[in-house]
């Protein structure tokens, strides 16, 4: 045999040597890890319990499952914790009996959270449970669970931006939303956490035709930027035989809208500057609507009304011009107020519009 092939039969047998070896020491480890693990993680959580099956999105899934002790001492569990803000597990903190079980009772949420997950009739979900022990001779216990979550509906956007509105305008604020549904939809029940906006979903005449979310303000909306969060809820039809069947979760829909005057006064202020004591000053203050519709008056007051007057003068109709008389009382700064009660031909109520008064009475 030449010495180069038998140099080369004898490479074989180490390399074959070694594999054979690092074979044995491989199950060797594995079997001291399992026989380790079983030592040092005293719980047992069985497989079909952290695997909660396929169900609809919802905020509030409850979970509940065993926890079971394999040894003849007891095991205080200090607390159970997930690897997201979507759970919440009770009891926090309990004693497992020696070779018993203690039930736990975990709450998800299992809305989407992003435009991803809702965009899919069905995703997957997956948590971290972390069991923290008492005793140092015990690390932390963790376990996977996981599931399939059904989505019934989709809706886009989420957010509607009314934008500038003009106060007392008499109508519906309506804007269109794309639904998605995937499991049949027999309705909407819109659902709203503000006392200023009202929300109503029209049923298509068709099934191609997309569904109207209509949003009204109310009459007493004040002025300035208003949010509100509608919650959509669908009613789905149940036609098949799931037994783990629940009523999708609420859809949240964000409004925003920002109510702005329509009514202007020309000045919208009155720096009338320094003025004697006991001296009388005029000045004309115009009333008028943005959209040039006709005002009607419904009430003015002066604030104080010692040294301010109000007189109108002959209108067009389409504006209001106001005589203001005032007098300079005493020495030093003098604020007073003129307040109007306004009502448009478009207002659905009257609109409060102020008219600061400033001047300094001096000494002659």
């Amino acid at each position: 045999m030449p010495p180069i092939f038998s140099l080369f039969l004898t490479r074989v047998r180490i390399v074959l040597a070694l594999l054979f070896l690092g074979g044995i020491f491989a199950v060797a480890a594995n079997w001291y890890i399992q026989r380790a693990d079983s030592k040092l993680h005293p719980l047992t959580i069985s497989d079909a319990s952290l695997h909660f099956g396929t169900v609809w999105a919802q905020s509030n899934f409850n979970w509940t499952f065993n926890v079971e002790n394999t040894t003849s001492n007891e095991i205080r569990v200090r607390d159970v914790a997930g690897t997201c803000r979507c759970i919440a597990v009770a009891p926090q903190s309990f004693v497992v009996p020696p070779n018993g079980l203690t039930p736990i009772t975990l709450t998800l949420d299992l809305l989407p959270r992003s435009s991803g997950e809702s965009a899919a009739p069905l995703r997957e979900f997956s948590t971290q449970l972390k069991f923290e022990l008492e005793g140092t001779r015990y690390p932390p216990s963790i376990r996977t669970l996981q599931g399939a979550v059904r989505n019934a509906v989709d809706v886009f956007p989420r957010v509607l931006d009314f934008g500038d509105v003009a106060a007392g305008a008499d109508q519906s604020y309506a804007k269109l939303m794309d639904v998605s549904c995937f499991q049949p939809v027999i309705d909407f029940v819109p659902l709203c956490d503000s006392a200023f906006v009202t929300a109503h979903v029209a049923r298509p005449e068709s099934a191609s035709e997309r569904r109207r979310l209509e949003i009204r303000l109310s009459p007493d909306t004040p002025l300035g930027e208003h949010f509100a969060q509608i919650q959509l809820r669908p009613q789905v039809s149940n036609q098949t035989s799931d037994t783990s069947f629940l009523e999708p979760a609420h859809i949240p829909y964000r409004v925003r809208v920002n109510v702005i005057s329509d009514v202007y006064a020309s000045p919208a202020r009155l720096l009338l500057g320094v003025i004697p004591v006991g001296h009388t000053v005029q000045a004309t203050v115009v009333l008028g609507t943005f959209q040039n519709d006709a005002l009607e008056i419904v009430e003015m007051s002066t604030d104080p009304a010692e040294w301010i007057d109000v007189i109108p003068l002959p209108s067009a109709g389409i504006t209001h011009p106001f005589c203001v008389q005032v007098r300079a009382t005493a020495p030093g700064p003098q604020n007073g107020m003129l307040t109007f009660r306004v009502k448009s031909s478009r207002s659905w109520s009257a609109i409060r519009c102020t008219v600061p008064v400033v001047l300094h009475g001096a000494r002659i």
